[in-house]
C-alpha cells in the first residue's frame, strides 16, 4: 500500500494517508513525498525532451541560413529547489563563421553553460542536441561531467555516442553519461538531409 498509492491524484493521496496507522505515518509520509516528488521530476523531464529539442532545432535553423551545418545544442540547468530546469546555453555550428574547426555547437555550449555555472563541472545539466556528438564533442561532454545527453538524429560516419564510437560510456573512462536518442529525429535528419542536399 505505500507505493501504490504514490501514482494517484492528491486527493487519493491524502486519503490513503489518512488510512495508515498512526505509528507508521510519519515514516510512510517521509517515503511517499519523496517518491512523488521524483515521479513528477521524471514525468516533467518526459515532456520536456521534445520543448527543448525544439529550442536546439532554432539553434541548427540559424546555423542553416548561416551556412553552417545545422546543428544546434541547449543545455538545462537543474533547480533542485524548484524542481525545474533553467537555460545556461544556446548554441550553433560557426565553424565557417569562425574559421574554427572545434566551434560545433556542443564546444560552444559547454563554454558557456561552464561560464555561466562558475564551474567546468556540470553535473547537473542535461545536454539536448540535434545530431549525435562526433567524438571531439562526446569527449568534451566526458570531461565536463554532463550525466545526460539527449539527441535528434544519428551519425553513422562520425557519430561519438552509438555510430562509429561509444565514448559517452566507454568503460575505460572515469566518468560515463548517459542518453537518450530519437527525440525528433525526423525533423533533425531533415534539416540536416535538405542542407546537404541544397549545397550539392
Amino acid at each position: 500500500m505505500y507505493i501504490s498509492f504514490i501514482s494517484r491524484s492528491i486527493t487519493d493521496f491524502c486519503e490513503a494517508y489518512r488510512q495508515i496507522d498512526g505509528r507508521k505515518k510519519s515514516s510512510t509520509f517521509v517515503l511517499a513525498l519523496k517518491i512523488f516528488r521524483i515521479q513528477s521530476l521524471q514525468s516533467f523531464m518526459t515532456l520536456s525532451h521534445e520543448k527543448y529539442m525544439r529550442m536546439a532545432l532554432q539553434q541548427a535553423q540559424t546555423a542553416k541560413e548561416t551556412g553552417e551545418v545545422p546543428t544546434g545544442c541547449v543545455i538545462v540547468r537543474h533547480l533542485i529547489n524548484a524542481d525545474t530546469y533553467e537555460i545556461i546555453a544556446r548554441a550553433h555550428n560557426q565553424v565557417e563563421l569562425l574559421k574554427d574547426p572545434t566551434a560545433h555547437a556542443e564546444m560552444i555550449a559547454i563554454t558557456q553553460a561552464a561560464s555561466a555555472v562558475g564551474d567546468w563541472r556540470l553535473t547537473d545539466t542535461i545536454l539536448y542536441v540535434t545530431k549525435e556528438p562526433c567524438a571531439m564533442c562526446a569527449g568534451a561532454i566526458v570531461l565536463a561531467r554532463i550525466p545526460l545527453v539527449v539527441f535528434g538524429a544519428t551519425d553513422p560516419k562520425r557519430g561519438g555516442v552509438t555510430s562509429a564510437f561509444r565514448i559517452l560510456n566507454h568503460p575505460d573512462l572515469n566518468h560515463r553519461c548517459d542518453f537518450i536518442s530519437g527525440v525528433l529525429e525526423d525533423e533533425c535528419r531533415a534539416l540536416l538531409q535538405n542542407f546537404f542536399r541544397d549545397k550539392r
